[in-house]
């Protein structure tokens, strides 16, 4: 646990805590869980689906820390949550190869526009080689990735290539800026309109000229 106060953390279970100074585990094993109670002998559990309101327990779960919940996950939480026994701003932090329900071939996809190796160009029409000096081992940012179960980040995903730029045969593309991706191919994305929306998208990419993430649909007849 790190950077806990004792106001989030009961007295019985304070005196126990333990603090790591980095997060020992793999990139690709990465999740995180909203919990519902730690208990005495170490046992956290913690929702394995909020929308269907279901909980699993971890023995050995990696860590604890503070974080910030969503929007979308504060209205889901609204319904489930039990104020008795739940803390928001308590984050579970799992290190696990393989997460029951995590690794459906339908699910958990991230589609990316161009190829591994390629970035998009300014203009949103084709895909060009990414810079000779670019990090390809950390083409995304790490939590730009959530679970649509746990809704936090997760690493647990596979990235699969569009058809880009043949993704929108009868209309243009409309292109956004992502606020995260879920793993059942919907993007969490404010709009021009102001409104805070989760949407199926096409594909998503970083640009070639300012490097950001950009993600696209095709435009709405």
């Amino acid at each position: 646990v790190s950077n806990l106060t004792r106001q989030n953390i009961p007295d019985d279970i304070y005196k126990d805590v333990l603090s790591i100074t980095e997060l020992d585990c793999d990139h690709g094993m990465v999740s995180e869980f909203l919990p519902v109670r730690l208990f005495k002998n170490g046992t956290l559990l913690v929702f394995s689906d909020i929308k269907e309101g279901l909980v699993v327990s971890f023995e050995d779960y990696h860590c604890l820390e503070l974080l910030t919940v969503d929007k979308l996950a504060e209205e889901l939480l609204a319904v489930h949550s039990d104020d008795r026994y739940f803390t928001k701003e308590i984050h579970a932090i799992v290190c696990n190869d393989t997460l029951k329900g995590e690794d459906d071939v339908d699910d958990n996809v991230i589609t990316k526009c161009c190829h591994q190796d390629q970035v998009i160009s300014p203009d949103f029409k084709e895909c060009v080689e990414a810079p000779a000096d670019d990090n390809k081992t950390e083409m995304f940012p790490p939590r730009l990735v959530h679970s649509h179960k746990t809704f936090r980040p997760t690493q647990h995903y596979r990235m699969q290539q569009s058809s880009f730029p043949d993704i929108c045969p009868c209309s243009g593309i409309q292109v956004e800026r992502p606020d995260y991706f879920l793993t059942n191919g919907l993007v969490v994305f404010n709009s021009s309109q102001g409104e805070y929306k989760q949407a199926m998208y096409k594909c998503m990419d970083r640009e070639l000229q300012n490097n950001e993430i950009s993600v696209l649909f095709c435009e709405m007849q």
